[in-house]
Parts: structure tokens; C-alpha cells; sequence
């Protein structure tokens, strides 16, 4: 089987689940191609950058097209014209969209994925109207469903199948297409084999972590609220943050003023085998996020592989993820932190973690969520 997947940027940051995915997939003996809409230095297969020789094949294919090409600006047109600024968006990535439709017509793969919903159906479009023997899906994940791009979701409507990586999702997905698409829940994956080979450090009982990019709707103040007082009753506590950011500074005199800072390491980005390292050795994991897009956050995932107790906020689909007090925490407050924190004993850490790990390894194994995607493909 040949699969191309739509990206916008892939391997970036916001992409890492593309890399999970194309990797299992590759595992499998599937054929992976991978087209980003955005220029960006990338390795692997595929078209990733955006060159001055592709910008003018990219105009010899609209002009080669103009039919088609008159279509997708009136399609576009049509469902963004109310929002300026999400229609000049789609109309800047028109050039680059043609150009990796000519790519595709060349290579003919059997399905076409487009990984995300937004602005990756400006490409889903040019394949859906033309006369090429593919199959085509789409993804619609909390990030679609916060921009609601009209012209996603139009092309939603037409597509035999979306998929989605939360039950939450499903509901909104039906109603946003008015039921005219079968959906498809597969959680998101992480790359067990490839943790595993970092699962070999004591644990440290007094080590927190954190994660993410430090942005305000993360919450990494609340964090460091709560472990100014548990530090407070724990002397030999400590907290790394891994993660870089706008808030950092804030964070770092946040730190200072709470009388902590000599306890908390910034660690800035990590790379991935550093952090692993990182959760391998520590015993609890503070995600508190209240970023409005947040869904079943891989981040967690890895920290549940990898032993961790792991706190968390109440974000939408949670529980799809952790089963409260039984593989994990789910907290809304401060009080109910202390409470938590204060009813677990050293034993209830090392349950709690063992049943993480389990649950991950059984249910969140991306081999096992790929096939699943190939069985979708198969069946189309």
C-alpha cells in the first residue's frame, strides 16, 4: 500500500505524532510519502520545501488546470469570504497546494491522508475533484474543531471517512457535518518499542517533571503554586521543567519570589531521548494544562509508560486516557492536589504507575493503533 500523508509542517513540534505514525506505518510495509504546505528543513521522503523551481511548477500546474483552479478559489471563497483572514491564508498555500497535487498525480499513491483538517483540505480538495484513483481521508482533531474552517469541514461532508483521536470529538464532528460522515475514533499512539530502551533507571522518589511548551494556557504557574507547598512539607523535593517558551522568565521570577528556585530546574527543550531519560528517573508528572485544544496529551502517555504518577488537569476526553485513582490523577484544583497528594502512600505511587505503564502498552501501542488505520484504508 502506498500512503501520502498532508502535513503542514512535518517533524515540527506540533507534528511529532506525524512522526510516530509514518514510522509505524513504515514498520508495517507501508509505502509513506509525506507533503508538508509549509516550508520547513525536514528529512525522510517526500516534498518539504517550498523553492523558487517548485514556486513556478506550482503556477505552470495552475495554469495547466484552470478549471480546477477556478473551482478550488470559488470553493474557498464560498465558505471562508466572512473571515478575511483565514481565506488569505488558504489563498497564500493555493501555489504550494497545486504543486503537491502534481506530485501526487505522478506518484499515485492508493489512499491520500491528510493529517490535519484545515488548511491540508486545500490539497484534499484538488484531489477529491480530480479524476485520480485514490483513496481519500481526513483527520479532524481538537485544533480543527477550535479553527471550524468552513472549508474543512465542506470537505468533510464529501469524504466517505474522517478520523478522530478522541470519543469526546466524535459528537462535535457529526454535528459540525451534520452527520454526513462516518468518523472513526482511533486514540493517538506512542512508540513503545522505542521507549522502552530508556526504562532502565532507578526511580527518585523526590522528583517531579513538567512538560510542554511554556505558554500561559498550560498552566506551568499552577504548577509551581503546588510545589511551593508541597516542597514546603518536602524539603528534598525537586521540579525540572522541560520545555521552552514565552513564560519562561515570568516563570523563572515566579520561581525566585515563591522562595523555590533553588529547587527548580528550567531545562529548556529537550531532546526526546534526554527527556525519556528524564521521566525514566522521576515518580510524579504535573500536566495541568487548560489550553482550550488540549486532547489526551502524548506528553502523558510517555510520562504513564514510563512509571510516572501522573497528575492532571480535567481537559476535555481525560478519562479516555486516565481511569482516576486508578492509573493516574485527575485534579481541578489546588485542594484537591493536596488531598491527593496527601492520601497516596510510596506503595500507591508504584500501583499507580505499574497500572500507567499497562494501560499504555495496551491501549495506546501506535503499531496497534496504525493497523487499525489500515484496516479504515483497506475497507474504503
Amino acid at each position: 500500500m502506498k500512503v501520502t500523508y498532508i502535513t503542514m509542517q512535518f517533524l515540527a513540534a506540533s507534528e511529532t505524532f506525524a512522526r510516530s505514525d509514518v514510522k509505524a506505518l513504515e514498520r508495517l510495509g507501508v509505502d509513506v510519502t509525506v507533503h508538508s504546505l509549509k516550508g520547513r528543513n525536514q528529512i525522510g521522503n517526500g516534498s518539504y520545501h517550498v523553492t523558487i523551481s517548485e514556486f513556478l511548477k506550482s503556477i505552470y500546474g495552475i495554469f495547466s488546470n484552470p478549471l480546477l483552479f477556478s473551482k478550488l478559489i470559488s470553493w474557498l471563497i464560498k465558505n471562508e469570504w466572512r473571515r478575511p483572514s483565514k481565506l488569505f491564508a488558504a489563498l497564500y498555500l493555493v501555489p504550494r497546494a497545486f504543486s503537491i497535487f502534481s506530485a501526487l498525480k505522478k506518484s499515485n499513491p492508493d489512499v491520500v491522508h491528510l493529517f490535519w483538517g484545515h488548511y491540508p483540505s486545500i490539497v484534499g480538495y484538488l484531489v477529491y475533484k480530480s479524476n485520480m484513483n485514490t483513496k481519500l481521508s481526513m483527520f479532524l482533531g481538537a485544533y480543527d474543531l477550535e479553527m471550524k474552517l468552513n472549508f474543512s469541514l465542506d470537505l468533510a461532508r464529501k469524504l466517505e471517512h474522517v478520523f478522530t483521536h478522541a470519543y469526546c470529538n466524535r459528537n462535535r464532528i457529526l454535528k459540525l457535518c451534520n452527520s454526513l460522515c462516518d468518523v472513526t475514533v482511533i486514540h493517538r499512539g506512542v512508540d513503545v518499542d522505542f521507549l522502552r530502551s530508556f526504562s532502565n533507571k532507578e526511580k527518585d522518589p523526590n522528583l517531579w517533571v513538567t512538560g510542554g511548551r511554556l505558554i500561559r494556557d498550560k498552566r506551568f504557574d499552577k504548577v509551581l503554586l503546588i510545589f511551593k507547598e508541597y516542597s514546603n512539607k518536602n524539603p528534598a523535593a525537586r521540579l525540572v521543567i522541560a520545555g521552552d517558551g514565552p513564560e519562561e522568565e515570568r516563570l523563572k521570577e515566579m520561581s525566585i519570589q515563591l522562595g523555590v528556585s533553588k529547587s527548580v530546574q528550567f531545562s529548556g527543550f529537550l531532546p526526546q531521548s534526554e527527556l525519556f531519560k528524564t521521566l525514566s528517573a522521576s515518580s510524579a508528572f504535573l500536566f495541568l494544562s487548560e489550553k482550550p485544544g488540549e486532547r489526551l496529551p502524548n506528553i502523558v502517555k510517555e510520562a504513564m509508560f514510563f512509571e510516572n504518577c501522573c497528575y492532571v488537569s480535567e481537559t476535555p476526553g481525560i478519562e479516555e486516557l486516565i481511569d482516576n485513582n486508578q492509573d493516574g490523577i485527575i485534579i481541578g484544583n489546588e485542594k484537591k492536589f493536596d488531598n491527593s497528594v496527601a492520601a497516596l502512600t510510596p506503595q500507591d505511587y508504584l500501583t499507580i504507575g505499574r497500572r500507567a505503564k499497562n494501560k499504555i502498552v495496551s491501549n495506546f501501542d501506535v503499531n496497534v493503533q496504525m493497523k487499525k488505520y489500515i484496516e479504515v484504508w483497506d475497507s474504503l
